[in-house]
């Protein structure tokens, strides 16, 4: 039965230490107000503003990355009278926060991309698994002058790898012929 399987999801997420997850349409007013809760849930745990701000700034950079390189596999109204006009665009996407163990947060996303966009992204990705805390500080000072670097990875996925409490571990699930799921995890 669905309440049961979902039930059964719900608690196989919290015993492995998740804090907060969400899944469904991201916007820049749902990561706003996801965010916000998200500050109101790390808060109550007593972190300290370093940490919080690690955590924080991971999931934010993570759910703009889903805004600006995301893909749907499916299309979106354009007339669809539930969601906002304008300015705003969707994206499915999907994370989780938590702690691993103690002192040691995680925050994963997920998102849907072409298999050609996955193809350089997992390039820049390998890239920066293959470097040094030290090398990616250096690399991400690089880039924040606009020099030109070694790696030729994004600002963004430095940024990420320079806040993780661990290195990144990443995944790209083969959907069908055009499309994967993309996991990051900090």
């Amino acid at each position: 039965m669905i309440i049961t399987d979902l039930y059964n999801s719900s608690k196989k997420m919290s015993d492995s230490g998740v804090l907060f997850s969400y899944t469904g349409y991201l916007s820049d007013d749902i990561i706003s107000s996801v965010g916000n809760a998200l500050k109101a849930r790390l808060h109550n745990r007593k972190l300290s503003s370093a940490i919080n701000g690690k955590i924080f700034g991971i999931f934010i950079e993570q759910a703009q990355n889903i805004l600006r390189y995301g893909d749907n596999n499916e299309e979106i109204d354009a007339e669809n009278p539930f969601l906002a006009q304008g300015r705003h665009q969707y994206k499915d996407g999907f994370f989780c926060i938590g702690e691993q163990e103690e002192g040691c947060y995680f925050v994963v996303c997920g998102n849907i991309i072409t298999h050609a966009k996955s193809q350089s992204l997992k390039q820049q990705l390998d890239n920066i698994t293959n470097m040094s805390p030290e090398e990616i500080k250096s690399e991400y000072r690089k880039k924040l002058r606009g020099e030109a670097t070694e790696y030729g990875s994004g600002l963004g996925l430095l940024d990420i790898a320079r806040r993780s409490f661990k290195p990144l571990e990443y995944s790209f699930e083969t959907l069908d012929d055009n499309f994967v799921f993309y996991l990051i995890g900090a």
